[in-house]
């Protein structure tokens, strides 16, 4: 029987379905999922596109490694890699405006039901990037 990956899926989804997942992309250095934490907190909202994408690995990469050991990529990646790496700039403004509402003195509530509202589920990275950005921009 085929063993089919679905590239929508959340990696720890894919954990899940194919053990052999986690060491596959902690061999092309996603290093971080072989933290169970990692992998439950941040898994469940990283897709291995957008992983990729912020690693700077070739999706074409993590498909010849799946099919060496036996994995069949459902579907091409959603979208481009570039167009992955605009999503995630623009979520990093959007959060960016969020901290920068609270430090303005914005009610918590407030600005949390906006966060909820636009994001509903965000990685960490995006957050830490956000962060990032408004201490290189000294704010």
């Amino acid at each position: 029987m085929d063993k089919i990956v679905d590239l929508n899926k959340t990696v720890y989804d894919l954990v899940q379905e194919f053990p052999e997942v986690k060491d596959i992309l902690a061999s092309l250095g996603f290093s971080k999922i072989t933290s169970p934490m990692a992998l439950k907190v941040m898994g469940r909202v990283m897709t291995i596109p957008k992983g990729a994408a912020m690693m700077g690995i070739p999706m074409e990469t993590i498909i010849r490694a799946f099919a060496s050991r036996g994995l069949t990529v459902k579907d091409a990646p959603p979208a481009t890699e570039s167009e992955q790496q605009a999503e995630i700039q623009s979520h990093a403004e959007k959060i960016k405006q969020l901290l920068k509402r609270l430090g303005a003195g914005e009610d918590f509530e407030s600005v949390r039901k906006d966060f909820v509202t636009d994001f509903g589920q965000v990685s960490a990275h995006d957050i830490m990037k956000a962060e990032q950005s408004l201490i290189a921009e000294g704010e």
